[in-house]
């Protein structure tokens, strides 16, 4: 790949010549040129900006440098990128995009922009590093230059570096820890050296889940997905709920031997059999079932409603409940119902369910309440 840079401030890139840019130049994995749009003027001082037309503060960059800077590197393959608060947004998915480009030029503005004719007549590729104002362009550059050039064939030492990092798998990386083991008192977690690779894949997994979930929860709508499950779902769906029994609710039950008969009675053959009467619907990640919600419309009742236990607290069972609602809001239902167990209580509580009174029955060792949600 080859990056044309046009600035006014060409020594603010000297950080391109250290570390992994700089080795990656040396050894032709990426072709990187700093122009002047200086050197383009054809004004005798080699002025660049004017005043606005229509009055207003600030000095705005001149075409006709940026017009013969723009055609000295353009060619047929270029995609023309300038930095712009108003750009759409620098995201992993955008640097996937542009690692793919041949060759980029990047347009560095200063003061209070440039010239919107330059913009039009290059159709230029208008990109944001965030929602904040800087003084000009060389800092963008810099960052997407950085960003895409580490996804390039041999830029990185391992070509699997970025894979697991944040962003790249919609996540946010695990958490780091290197030698010693034990620093002022600080342990790193057992999991990561007892060489359990299985286990510590699964660590790192659960660790990037949660800080999404904690750090930036939109970011969890990418990861999973919620559909309407069939008949072929069966086995998955048994496995969930019978799974999520056995590691969350199975110690609530006094009867051990009702306990053993609720896995029975969500077998993979009942479940095939409850689809003609109720509607399921799945949680997914990464295209594995990892959680269960069925309905009966005609009783509006919630009659099964779990999550794999690794995946709890992320707000999967807020997606499930989400898209109940929804068809619910399309079938006019104004109640929904469920009967809730002593462990499940305080998750519908949340959702919004409220216990119809102190009525309770007790089902084979476990007590239940019933609880209504009112459509709003």
């Amino acid at each position: 790949m080859k990056i044309d840079v046009l600035t006014l401030f060409p020594n603010s890139f000297k950080p391109l010549e250290e570390s992994i840019l700089g080795r990656a130049q040396k050894e032709k994995k990426i072709e990187i040129k700093i122009s002047n749009i200086r050197d383009f003027s054809k004004d005798k001082h080699k002025k660049c900006d004017d005043t606005p037309f229509g009055g207003g503060e600030g000095m705005v960059m001149t075409p006709q440098p940026l017009w013969d800077a723009i055609k000295s590197v353009q060619k047929k393959n270029s995609h023309i990128i300038y930095f712009s608060p108003k750009g759409r947004v620098l995201t992993q998915k955008t640097v996937e995009e542009l690692s793919k480009k041949k060759h980029l030029v990047l347009v560095c503005g200063h003061y209070e922009g440039i010239d919107q004719r330059i913009i039009d007549e290059f159709q230029c590729d208008e990109i944001s590093i965030g929602d904040y104002i800087l003084t000009g362009g060389e800092l963008p550059a810099m960052v997407l230059i950085d960003s895409v050039a580490r996804l390039l064939d041999g830029v990185l030492g391992n070509e699997n570096s970025y894979k697991n990092e944040s962003f790249s798998n919609s996540l946010l990386e695990f958490p780091q820890f290197t030698k010693p083991a034990e620093f002022q008192g600080l342990r790193v977690p057992e999991v990561l050296l007892n060489g359990n690779h299985k286990e510590i894949e699964k660590w790192r997994e659960q660790e990037s889940l949660k800080f999404t979930k904690q750090r930036r929860p939109e970011m969890l709508l990418k990861v999973f997905s919620i559909k309407k499950l069939s008949v072929t779902d069966s086995k998955d769906i048994s496995k969930v709920i019978t799974t999520t029994f056995k590691e969350c609710e199975e110690e609530f039950y006094e009867d051990k031997v009702a306990a053993r008969d609720f896995a029975l009675k969500n077998s993979k053959k009942h479940i095939e059999e409850q689809f003609l009467r109720d509607v399921f619907w799945g949680a997914f990640y990464n295209d594995k079932l990892v959680g269960v919600l069925r309905f009966n419309e005609e009783k509006q009742k919630i009659i099964a409603f779990f999550v794999l236990k690794d995946f709890q607290g992320l707000g999967v069972g807020k997606m499930l409940f989400e898209k109940l609602l929804d068809f619910c809001n399309k079938k006019y239902m104004k109640e929904v119902f469920v009967w809730s167990s002593n462990f499940a209580l305080k998750i519908y509580q949340k959702l919004g369910f409220k216990k119809l009174d102190e009525m309770k029955k007790t089902q084979k060792g476990m007590l239940y309440y019933p609880m209504k949600y009112k459509m709003k």
